[in-house]
This record gives structure tokens, sequence and C-alpha cells, in this order.
């Protein structure tokens, strides 16, 4: 056996054992139940954040009905066709199937690409 694997398998035997579904890990068994895993080792933690927890709190609905509203005299167009496209107003440009936008706004986008692509470059930021 590698000398590495000989300290990972030890290590993860052992994190594996301080982990279990009880509050605070009295019972000494390592169960992984991945809906209700919590650790507690050695009771510092007396109140453990769970994956029940997590899963919780991304679950929240982000949809706002302001996302569904817009200007639609200042939203540019892109028309998607197959492996063509066009674009009507500012901040983006077509050429053959791709699609460069170049500054922020709101676009409306319409139809299908076979062949092709968006890109919104980002800037570094």
């Amino acid at each position: 056996m590698p000398t590495s694997l000989r300290w990972i398998l030890p290590l993860l035997l052992f994190s594996l054992a301080a982990c279990d579904t009880t509050t605070g890990g009295a019972s000494g068994d390592a169960t992984l139940v991945l809906s209700a895993l919590s650790c507690d080792i050695g009771g510092v933690n007396p109140d453990p954040f769970t994956v029940t927890d997590a899963v919780a709190e991304n679950a929240a609905d982000h949809e706002d009905a302001a996302d569904y509203t817009y200007d639609v005299g200042s939203a540019t167009t892109v028309a998607l066709n197959g492996t063509s496209a066009t674009v009507t107003g500012e901040g983006a440009t077509a050429s053959g199937g791709g699609v460069t936008v170049s500054a922020p706004g709101t676009y409306v986008v319409s139809g299908t690409l076979s062949d092709g692509q968006i890109v919104v470059p980002t800037g570094g930021s």
C-alpha cells in the first residue's frame, strides 16, 4: 500500500466516525444519511449545520415579478434562426450564427440556433 494511502484511509475513517445522524454524536456509529448528516466532534458545535439546513436555505424562491417586465422600446432583440442570427438595437452584434453582447441592457432573445453561440464577455470582473 502506498505511503499516502496509509495516512489517508485512517484519517477518512476517523472523520466518518465523528459524523452521525444524532445531535451530539453520542451513538458512536458512523452512519451517513445525506439528508440528515451533521458533524459535532466532542460537543464543539452544539447546533450543527446539516445538509437539510443547506438544502432548505437554497430552495427559497428567488423569482421576482420584476424579472418579467421591461421597456420594449429600449430592449435589443436577438432573433435566432438555425445557423444565423440578427440583432435589432444597440449593444450586440451578429455574425453568422454568433451573437456578441458588448454592453449592459435588456435583450429579448427568440428562436433557436442549431449551430451558433451567444457570447457575453465579462471583462474579467
